[in-house]
């Protein structure tokens, strides 16, 4: 594996970080690409609501397949719906493959739960994307690491206790945007420590995928997009 280390200086912001990236791919290829600090938030960020009552559930679907929620009118298939659903609701939701299609997994609000069924409380702003993979497709994964950033970009030092997290984001497509791609936010685990590597898992061999990232701080904010790479999944 070859690890290619991107340094990440950013623009009226407190963060300066190295992304080192390392996957089971080949075809690394890294290019510059730039966006606004609020154009990367995008994806990892909902709607707000105007109604104080009420909060904005997204619901999306990647592949061929559908999400369900009779109770609250909720049908949407092969798109993203947007409902706005009253503040304390409880729901599940249903996820129901395609002719040719299988469910393989969830993101965002139930993340990577293999369960076609997907249970939520609607006390924020909440987004649900379910995941289907054409059946027989071959899969395989990619690992991608980085280094923490250890100081500031007026050369202060930066401690681990400053980050609040990283955001991973990865697409298919280099004619789409970072705002609204696939994204992994990588927070503390168990014992306080924010981890800087992840395997982003069931991506079909024989693609390519664009990777960026980016690191927050407890202030919650964000550094410039990293450079981005491109793996190909084999």
């Amino acid at each position: 594996m070859k690890a290619i280390s991107v340094w990440i200086r950013t623009v009226g912001l407190p963060i300066s970080m190295i992304f080192l990236f390392t996957g089971c791919g080949g075809g690394e290829t890294p290019e510059a690409q730039n966006f606004s600090a609020e154009s990367q938030l995008s994806s990892a960020t909902n709607i707000s609501s105007t109604d104080s009552g009420t909060y904005s559930l997204t619901v999306d679907s990647k592949g061929q397949g559908s999400v369900i929620n009779l109770a609250h009118n909720i049908n949407c298939t092969n798109k993203v719906c947007e409902h706005f659903i009253a503040a304390g609701s409880n729901l599940t939701l249903m996820a129901t493959a395609a002719e040719g299609f299988l469910f393989d997994h969830w993101l965002y609000q139930c993340a990577n739960i293999g369960n076609q069924e997907c249970q939520i409380s609607v006390n924020t702003d909440t987004k649900v994307t379910a995941v289907f993979v054409e059946a027989g497709a071959k899969l395989s994964s990619i690992s991608v690491a980085w280094q923490a950033p250890a100081e500031r970009e007026d050369g202060s030092a930066l401690t681990s206790g400053d980050i609040q997290q990283y955001v991973i984001y990865y697409r298919e497509s280099q004619d789409l945007p970072y705002a609204g791609a696939e994204s992994i936010d990588v927070k503390a685990s168990g014992d306080g420590s924010i981890p800087t590597e992840i395997m982003i898992k069931n991506l079909e061999i024989g693609k390519s995928y664009y990777l960026a990232g980016i690191t927050i701080d407890t202030n919650g904010l964000p550094s410039q997009l990293s450079n981005q790479i491109i793996k190909v999944v084999y």
